[in-house]
């Protein structure tokens, strides 16, 4: 048997560490403490359910270890120590579990959608996977090979049984490992929805459109994420007081950025829900606006009736009581030498004639279309006439004869 001085027997949840003073030991429990204090705070979001749980159950885990270090009667009593490790050791993948199907789902409905299709169900599949696979090697480490006992000198000794500290050490390093992987793959997710969110902004101050890019939560969901990344990878140090310190001291600051941003998105998604019909987070995280539509309502044509206008196909900006005026005219006025104050005279469709010795007669003209006289249109059928009785044999004759005796 090899005694292990300064070591954390689940080390992917930094749980059940051994070897250290009364003083380390109760030091250790502050970061969880805090943490569940903003989970507390937090819990008016309902729909960050699993974020807030995890809080809680990393407390109490974290809270029964140091007792069973602390109290004196639990590292008397080794039935009874053994009793709250072995609760510990067993449930102590449950943080890590919960906090992993929370950013799984938060990807799922946020992040994957953006991706290609195809790259869509690979992810979809491969991150339960390998979740499933991290907590059951993290569980299988967290006992395999791990020897409790007394001695003569110490009341409690914890060791390693022969030839099983190797296997401890590479089954508690693969679990570090996959979930190190996992939480990487969600920082990629997250960052690729936030580059997204930039390169939109970026091609709206070059076009100069009317539109901008909120960024909302999203970036501090994404410095969230990469901390929680941080904290496992701290884990390959060496075992001291300070990585495991340093540990939970990034897992508390990764759940708060994260936490601070999902209420930066939520505050946003309560204000749009006061106006609009939206029900899902995915908009708050971050959203680009138009103001097109606001411009146009502002000028007098709401959204409603831009609607009803469509709809009833007519041309909205004919509704504007405030549009600009079209310079077709104006551009037509120039291009004929003339100035848009000088507008061609209208005809007259109302005419007076005075006649000596009788009434004025008044002409009106219901229509702007102008007839020929009367000659040019005798003139035009006469052409016609001949066209035609060119064409239909034993009519030329006959239609010269006409014409002659009508002459």
């Amino acid at each position: 048997m090899s005694s292990l001085s300064l070591v954390c027997l689940s080390l992917t949840p930094n749980l059940r560490c051994v070897g250290f003073t009364l003083g380390q030991y109760k030091a250790l429990i502050i970061p969880p403490v805090i943490e569940v204090i903003i989970s507390l705070l937090f819990i008016y979001l309902r729909a960050q359910f699993l974020l807030v749980a995890d809080g809680i159950l990393y407390f109490i885990w974290a809270l029964l270890d140091m007792l069973s270090q602390v109290v004196p009667a639990v590292r008397i009593s080794l039935p009874v120590f053994k009793a709250l490790d072995f609760l510990v050791g067993a449930v102590s993948f449950t943080p890590i579990l919960v906090y992993s199907i929370y950013l799984y789902q938060l990807s799922f409905h946020d992040f994957i959608p953006g991706l290609p299709r195809k790259l869509q169900p690979y992810l979809e599949i491969s991150l339960p996977t390998l979740m499933v696979i991290a907590v059951a090697i993290n569980e299988v480490s967290s006992f395999i090979g791990i020897y409790l006992g007394a001695s003569s000198n110490q009341p409690l000794v914890v060791g390693l049984s022969h030839n099983s500290e190797s296997l401890w050490l590479s089954l508690s390093w693969s679990s570090l490992t996959i979930y190190t992987i996992i939480h990487f793959i969600f920082f990629l997710l997250a960052f690729s929805r936030l580059s997204r969110a930039f390169l939109d902004q970026r091609r709206i101050e070059l076009t100069h459109s009317d539109e901008h890019h909120y960024f909302h939560g999203i970036p501090w969901i994404t410095a969230g994420i990469i901390i929680g990344v941080i904290e496992p990878i701290a884990g390959f140090a060496q075992a001291c007081f300070g990585v495991v310190l340093a540990r939970r001291i990034l897992r508390l600051s990764a759940r708060a950025v994260l936490m601070y941003g999902l209420l930066k998105g939520c505050a946003v998604l309560a204000m749009r829900l006061a106006v609009t019909s939206l029900t899902s987070l995915s908009n708050s995280l971050d959203v680009a606006e138009n103001f097109e539509t606001l411009t146009d309502e502002l000028r007098g044509v709401s959204h409603i009736s831009r609607r009803i206008s469509l709809m009833l196909g007519v041309n909205p900006q004919r509704m504007n009581t405030f549009r600009r005026i079209s310079h077709s005219y104006s551009e037509q006025g120039q291009a004929d030498g003339r100035s848009p104050a000088e507008k061609p005279p209208k005809e007259q469709r109302v005419t007076v004639h005075y006649e000596k010795g009788q009434a004025p007669l008044l002409q009106i003209r219901f229509s702007a279309f102008d007839l020929p006289a009367q000659t040019m249109l005798a003139d035009a059928a006469q052409q016609r006439r001949r066209s035609l009785s060119g064409l239909i044999p034993g009519r030329a004759g006959a239609s010269s004869r006409a014409e002659q005796q009508w002459r």
